[in-house]
């Protein structure tokens, strides 16, 4: 992602109309050392999963095929992975295979945590709209709209310059970013004075949202809900709270991982 996805789309498809300027909104005045990077990103625009009943356009008006990313999809994330690399180019190279790490089967990350984690300075996850709700749910940032497509959520680990740590989370929403990328805005969590909170707050904030017995909760089918891809929750209004409790839960996963991280990077 971080160096585009240029090779899918078979041709250059990036318009000179697309911003790859670095945000206005860095902010890093003390000595830090930026150690760590995870991201988690929504797909591109895509074909539906499925036609409905009777649908007036058939399979054949989709040239990549349902499901599939458009070519506006692949678009939309190679404008996002050239801005990502140019923001980050002082952190990576330009080889993928010495620096990231690309997770695509979201169900799969709880046994990602039960694995020993390679090194890796980037960890990328493609995602669906509505794990990005869900984390944005667990962080209380949410304001109960879609994520638009290629919205990119960031993790960054800082090293201080007294030796401790911080964290900082970015997030990316622009409305076209095969257009624009718009600046990331800083999600400041409750209990932080800045976006850059020292670990161990952070730590604390989020403990809250980490299961005591996994495979308790993990059983608990009494308000367990199952979403499918194309039925996101983040578009029906007056949720309820088991629904919104379900949400939380689909970001635990990801809250867990990223600390396993965060601490075999300090």
């Amino acid at each position: 992602m971080l160096t585009g996805i240029s090779a899918l789309t078979g041709e250059n498809v990036l318009n000179n109309h697309v911003s790859t300027s670095q945000p206005t909104t860095e902010i890093n005045t003390m000595k830090r050392e930026l150690m760590l990077i995870q991201m988690l990103f929504r797909h591109g625009h895509r074909a539906p999963f499925m036609l409905y009943p009777y649908d007036p356009n058939s399979e054949d008006n989709w040239n990549e095929g349902l499901g599939m990313l458009t070519k506006l999809g692949r678009l939309q994330h190679y404008a996002m992975g050239l801005h990502l690399q140019h923001r980050y180019m002082d952190f990576i190279t330009t080889n993928p295979n010495e620096d990231l790490c690309l997770v695509i089967c979201w169900k799969k990350i709880h046994n990602k945590i039960l694995q020993r984690i390679p090194e890796k300075k980037v960890y990328i996850y493609s995602a669906h709209g509505s794990n990005i709700a869900s984390l944005l749910l667990a962080l209380d940032h949410y304001n109960w709209e879609g994520p638009p497509y290629a919205s990119t959520i960031i993790l960054e680990l800082w090293k201080e310059e007294d030796e401790d740590y911080s964290i900082r989370w970015l997030y990316y929403n622009s409305t076209n970013p095969e257009k624009q990328i718009d600046p990331p805005v800083p999600l400041v969590l409750n209990g932080c004075d800045s976006e850059f909170c020292p670990l161990g707050r952070y730590e604390d904030l989020i403990r809250r949202l980490i299961p005591e017995d996994w495979d308790k909760e993990c059983d608990d089918t009494s308000q367990k809900l199952k979403f499918q891809p194309f039925e996101s929750p983040v578009h029906i209004p007056g949720l309820s709270s088991s629904v919104k409790l379900e949400m939380k839960r689909m970001a635990i996963i990801f809250l867990l991982l990223c600390v396993l991280l965060l601490q075999n990077n300090k």
